[in-house]
């Protein structure tokens, strides 16, 4: 998680440096990008770790239940 912060933090920083719009564009177009594939990468293992537990608990389907 920190890594993946440092990355963007750098992305960012880069963007407010630059003067030239052209550059900042193409700055915010890969910021952009990175956050998706960040967020893409945690939903990805917040999934899994719950298809894991779900699994773990073994319930048949007639004894799972939605809990709100």
């Amino acid at each position: 998680m920190a890594w993946r912060q440092a990355e963007l933090r750098a992305l960012a920083n880069l963007q407010a440096i630059i003067r030239r719009e052209t550059e900042k564009a193409q700055l915010r177009r890969a910021l952009l990008v990175m956050l998706y594939a960040h967020a893409e990468g945690f939903c990805k293992i917040a999934f899994l770790t719950y298809v894991n537990a779900v699994n773990r608990a073994a319930l048949t389907c007639t004894i799972a239940s939605e809990a709100w």
